[in-house]
């Protein structure tokens, strides 16, 4: 195992190597953070490799919209491997979950364990498409080999999506808790999000964010599935397996 900086001289560790799967990524951060690791940091990769492909795990968040940072963020990097003239396959996956999370979903069971309450943001019947993590390696590993998934972009995400509303309760029942919902509008999580962005700078979320968190998340795996025979397991599914493994 090495241990390094993403813009350090990869040159040593990157030497002889044929395909390269690029994860290393930053979620949170300024956006000068987050172009530095996610765009700068896979510029350098490229320029420090002479490897034949590049699997590279972006977002479905990636777009040219510099009000989403991160998104911005992943969408530079995108277009920096679709022009370097190596091959690629880029996989873009929605909210992940499984062993191992401690952030995407584990924020959710945590407030289902230990919250008698749970506060909800909006109506809740916005729909999520969250992505187990074992569905997410199977195809990396499929990619490395297959031929059809060459200079190609998938939306990766789960089964099929779920309203938020239904999530929560699956969350609830798979840790046997039997917890109650408050419903917030974002008329008022909007205001409370500004004063707290005025007063803690570093603070990670805003509109966007909301914005983000109560629309319909929805996608379609038929690209995947057609090139690489991809058959995402449920959300309840997955979420068993997790929780039956103590894993979140």
């Amino acid at each position: 195992m090495i241990i390094g900086d993403i813009n350090s001289d990869l040159s040593a560790p990157l030497k002889d190597i044929d395909i390269i799967i690029h994860l290393a990524g930053k979620i949170y951060g300024s956006k000068e953070e987050l172009i530095r690791v996610n765009y700068s940091g896979t510029q350098n990769i490229l320029a420090c490799s002479n490897a034949q492909k590049i699997i590279f795990i972006s977002s479905y968040r990636s777009a040219p919209d510099e009000r989403d940072p991160y998104g911005y963020s992943k969408y530079l990097a995108e277009e920096l491997i679709k022009n370097n003239g190596i091959k690629y396959t880029i996989l873009k996956p929605t909210l992940i979950y499984g062993p191992g999370d401690n952030k995407n979903l584990a924020q959710s069971v945590k407030m289902v364990r230990y919250l008698p309450i749970i506060p909800i943001i909006g109506n809740g019947n916005y729909t999520w498409q969250p992505l187990y993590i074992d569905d997410l390696v199977d195809m990396i590993i499929v990619s490395i080999s297959n031929k059809k998934t060459l200079d190609k972009i998938y939306i990766i995400a789960g089964k099929a999506p779920i309203q938020y509303n239904t999530l929560m309760r699956c969350i609830a029942s798979g840790i046997h808790k039997k917890r109650y919902f408050i419903y917030l509008p974002c008329s008022l999580i909007n205001p409370l999000i500004d004063i707290t962005s005025f007063l803690f700078k570093k603070f990670p979320f805003d509109r966007s964010y909301l914005k983000r968190l109560t629309e319909n998340q929805e996608f379609s795996n038929s690209e995947i599935k057609k090139d690489m025979g991809y058959a995402p397991i449920s959300f309840e599914e997955g979420l068993y397996r997790t929780i039956k493994n103590k894993q979140i």
